[in-house]
């Protein structure tokens, strides 16, 4: 998958350019391009949701996670060439989840650890985890974001990981809890 605004911009090195600049200065991403990029994420995880159940009959949470870190590796080269994180630092790292929530309006960050080899942060504002904790499969979601955040990372740095959502705001906690490091410890 390749996002139409990225196909627009290696046309156009100059305005590319401006972009990168603007996304390393925190700036807000213009509301149009976020409806954009979150629109043709959204459409592309239903298509391939749909395109496994149809060709295989059904679809199991393993094969959809599959699906959406497979998504997450082809974005992979795409996202870091936005932003333009080092791959060998896990609180750079962590911007893509950052910018990935900036997209669905998730905020309230708490940094929690802020390393080169860890970065943990709490999140605690998202209009969705009323609608997602109504329904008992809802947080599941949040589960196919990670694997494509998961992915990502995986195609910047394979030895970059990411957590399992064990808290999430739609899982009834008060904050989500994403965690990014480099090397082999574990997290669940």
């Amino acid at each position: 998958m390749e996002f139409s605004i990225y196909k627009y911009l290696k046309k156009h090195p100059l305005q590319f350019k401006l972009i990168k600049v603007w996304v390393k200065l925190n700036l807000p991403i213009p509301g149009i391009m976020k409806r954009q990029l979150a629109n043709e994420i959204h459409t592309e995880m239903i298509v391939r949701l749909m395109d496994s159940t149809i060709n295989e009959g059904s679809l199991t949470l393993d094969r959809a996670l599959q699906i959406h870190y497979e998504l997450g590796k082809e974005l992979g080269n795409q996202v870091n060439d936005f932003l333009s994180v080092n791959p060998k630092s896990a609180t750079d790292l962590s911007r893509i989840i950052d910018f990935l929530h900036d997209l669905l309006n998730i905020k309230g960050k708490k940094v929690i650890i802020n390393s080169e080899k860890e970065a943990i942060s709490h999140w605690t504002k998202c209009s969705l985890y009323k609608q997602l904790y109504s329904n008992k499969n809802g947080h599941y979601y949040c589960h196919l974001y990670q694997e494509i955040y998961k992915g990502v990372l995986f195609s910047i740095n394979p030895k970059a990981k990411a957590n399992n959502l064990d808290k999430t705001r739609s899982q009834g906690c008060d904050y989500c809890e994403l965690k990014t490091w480099i090397g082999d410890q574990r997290y669940n």
